[in-house]
């Protein structure tokens, strides 16, 4: 990831017509002292998405804010993430992620803004064609296989966490429960697959 992008660099986007869902669209009140924007997304207390826009190219990114006090005696969550991001920049089946920084409370990453919500917001508001379920699925199966060459396993892999591309394209996002260093390839942290350590189970 970059380092040429600062909180600094970033602005309110002032139009939220392709953020889902509608009922979480709202200005924030507080987000950090560096961060204000449209918020997109929110995970209980553990992180908020933001839609802003970089100051020098008026690109619109997704602002990821991780608090620090949910990282006390766990930070392997977002540790992934970020060694996961870093393992798929070139993969075009996967969000992309431009640059990190932080604030006094919050951890945040500048992501690929993808423009329509997550694949379970798009099943519940209308039908998928069959066409459109045999691209989306081919299109996963090329992330999911990158993912497996690289020995990474996503082990969270769902519709809530596979966005939507202005273009319909689709990506697999979310990588804080990601394992790495598996099938005998490099990687810094390895997992046992929870069915296994059930006894199968």
């Amino acid at each position: 990831m970059t380092p040429c992008i600062s909180a600094a660099s970033l602005k309110l986007n002032d139009s939220t017509r392709h953020c889902r869902p509608p009922s979480q669209t709202r200005r924030s009140e507080e987000t950090s002292s560096a961060i204000r924007g449209d918020l997109l997304r929110i995970c209980r207390h553990l992180f908020q998405v933001y839609l802003v826009t970089h100051r020098d190219t008026l690109t619109r990114v997704a602002v990821k804010m991780v608090k620090k006090e949910s990282m006390v005696g766990n930070p392997i969550s977002t540790l992934n993430e970020r060694e996961v991001l870093e393992m798929v920049q070139d993969n075009p089946f996967c969000a992309q992620a431009y640059a990190t920084f932080q604030a006094e409370k919050h951890l945040s990453f500048v992501l690929e803004y993808m423009g329509q919500g997550d694949l379970a917001g798009q099943i519940e508001e209308t039908w998928l064609t069959l066409p459109t379920i045999r691209r989306m699925s081919a299109e996963l199966l090329c992330g999911v296989q990158l993912l497996h060459s690289r020995g990474i396993i996503h082990r969270d892999l769902k519709p809530a966490n596979i966005l939507i591309h202005l273009n319909g394209h689709v990506k697999i996002a979310d990588f804080g429960a990601a394992a790495t260093g598996m099938f005998g390839q490099p990687g810094g942290r390895r997992w046992n697959v929870p069915i296994l350590c059930a006894g199968g189970k």
